[in-house]
């Protein structure tokens, strides 16, 4: 990933983010996650959209420490270091809950049985900020002399971490029949 990393940097527009640091936006327009200047305090964490793309106006985290979330009409729930949490999207309001059963009763109650998604770890949030960059100028430098003169071996490598960067599957699972 470092090679293709290296070879395919970012267009300027987009230097003054490192690479390890991401974002994505919940349905509600939220924002997951993994930047500067929340990663220290917080990790991948859930919080407001900024009034100016690029430039947080606020210090203002939902959640904080997520391991995973998955979104359902209206709510984003996940698993985060202080438990599970429900977050509704229309009122800004996170419930955690110390055991999955009791998350799972708090789901139950809210009626929320069909998830949007798929559990959404922070590599795919990785992959769905940079997987669209890195793809683009990748395909870009497919073109070039560059990457014409490169080896079968080293055409063979970058391919292979190109693949790696196609955007994640974020359909939710559906039970299998007998499960």
């Amino acid at each position: 990933m470092l090679l293709l990393a290296a070879w395919c940097h970012p267009p300027a527009v987009l230097a003054t983010a490192g690479l390890a640091e991401w974002e994505v936006r919940t349905p509600g327009t939220n924002v997951v996650c993994h930047s500067d200047p929340f990663i220290s305090t917080h990790g991948t964490c859930l919080r407001p959209p900024d009034d100016k793309p690029g430039v947080a106006t606020t210090e203002t985290v939902y959640v904080s420490h997520i391991e995973w979330w998955q979104y359902f009409k209206g709510f984003v729930v996940g698993k985060a270091k202080k438990g599970f949490f429900v977050f509704d999207e229309a009122s800004d309001k996170v419930t955690h809950h110390e055991t999955e059963a009791l998350w799972q009763a708090r789901l139950k109650e809210l009626s929320l049985d069909t998830p949007m998604t798929r559990r959404i770890l922070p590599a795919d949030g990785w992959k769905l900020s940079w997987g669209p960059v890195l793809r683009s100028q990748m395909e870009q430098r497919r073109k070039s002399d560059a990457y014409k003169a490169m080896s079968d071996a080293e055409k063979a490598a970058m391919e292979k971490q190109f693949e790696q960067l196609q955007e994640p599957d974020l359909r939710p699972v559906t039970p299998s029949a007998g499960s």
